[in-house]
């Protein structure tokens, strides 16, 4: 895959993870106030775009496993897990600081610090930040995944996919039985499956599957709709855990399918310059961009169902804008573009 192909990839998801935090952030400050209708529609928005986080770690695992960069413990460390876990420290903690001092009326007392610290070694900290715990253990564990990545051979490695989609997906749906499956990898998590599918993807071994990329996203992007229709009228929290989340059947199958499209694209110049452009403020638009959803939210209190739910888009677009500009801030400030 071209490299353009991976940042391609980023851009549109980067999109979609606002788009989710917009939504969600919206049906838990104003979800009272919404219609039947609208819950369902913005539960149908969310649900959809659950294939952007699977869609990051693909490509984290083809960029990193799938090239002759230095593997070295000590680099790895430099390299990848110390700008992690000061970006996760520093914007962590600000954050902790922030809802303190917003739930003690805006006022502030030094004892918040250490609370505000506690809180990210606790992994208490934004929702939106769990992302650079979970990279952080995957950078912890690179040179393990570069071995296997070097040395398996391709039938290894569809039988480990297959082995991780069963146990951590499939195996999940017995839960809506009410039956709990006692089998287990060692692996516990969902996330090396998709490291691990940027290398398969890497090799071409999931080609094969090229011819039934749009009908396979099409069908289970239905099914994503139906079922959250069918939850949001009859269903429960359990369902709406193990049907739309990163281990979900669904989102494996949408997310993979997904990214086979969107590595084929071909934009057009225009396009292609803002997509490439959206890329290289990615990681600094993940970071900033819940800031603006909950400035947004509790300051601007603009309710996302207004005008029969239209304002949604305004808070899109306005959150998106606004932390594509602190992202390209934050790039130009000499202590943090070198981590952002």
């Amino acid at each position: 895959m071209k490299k353009e192909s991976f940042q391609y990839v980023r851009a549109l998801a980067i999109i979609a993870v606002v788009i989710i935090h917009s939504v969600y952030m919206g049906i838990l400050e104003f979800g009272s106030q919404a219609s039947i209708a609208q819950g369902i529609a913005f539960r149908i928005i969310m649900n959809m775009m659950y294939w952007a986080v699977p869609c990051f770690l693909i490509t984290t695992g083809a960029l990193l496993l799938g090239s002759q960069k230095n593997h070295d413990i000590k680099y790895i460390f430099r390299k990848y897990i110390l700008r992690m876990v000061i970006v996760l420290f520093l914007f962590g903690t600000v954050y902790n600081l922030m809802e303190l001092i917003y739930d003690a009326h805006m006022t502030f007392k030094i004892e918040y610090l250490g609370t505000a610290l506690l809180g990210v070694i606790q992994g208490q900290s934004w929702a939106h930040m769990w992302y650079l715990y979970c990279i952080i253990g995957i950078y912890l564990l690179l040179p393990l995944w570069k071995v296997f990545s070097d040395n398996a051979s391709d039938e290894v490695i569809k039988y480990v996919l297959i082995v991780m989609f069963v146990i951590h997906s499939v195996a999940e749906l017995t839960q809506l039985f009410g039956i709990t499956f006692g089998f287990y990898d060692h692996i516990r998590t969902i996330y090396p499956f998709w490291i691990l599918m940027g290398v398969a993807y890497n090799r071409g071994i999931l080609n094969r599957f090229d011819k039934i990329k749009w009908p396979v996203f099409i069908i289970v992007s239905l099914l994503i709709c139906s079922f959250t229709v069918l939850n949001e009228l009859y269903g429960n929290k359990t369902i709406q855990g193990i049907l739309f989340n990163y281990d979900s059947v669904l989102i494996v199958l949408q997310a993979s399918s997904l990214y086979l499209i969107i590595s084929r694209i071909q934009p057009k110049q225009v396009l292609k310059k803002v997509l490439l452009t959206i890329d290289e403020k990615s990681f600094g638009i993940y970071v900033i961009h819940m800031v603006s959803v909950n400035f947004i939210y509790k300051f601007l209190k603009i309710n996302p169902f207004g005008m029969h739910g239209t304002y949604l888009a305004l808070v899109i677009i306005s959150a998106f804008a606004v932390s594509f500009i602190l992202a390209a801030i934050m790039r130009k400030m000499p202590l943090l573009k070198r981590i952002i």
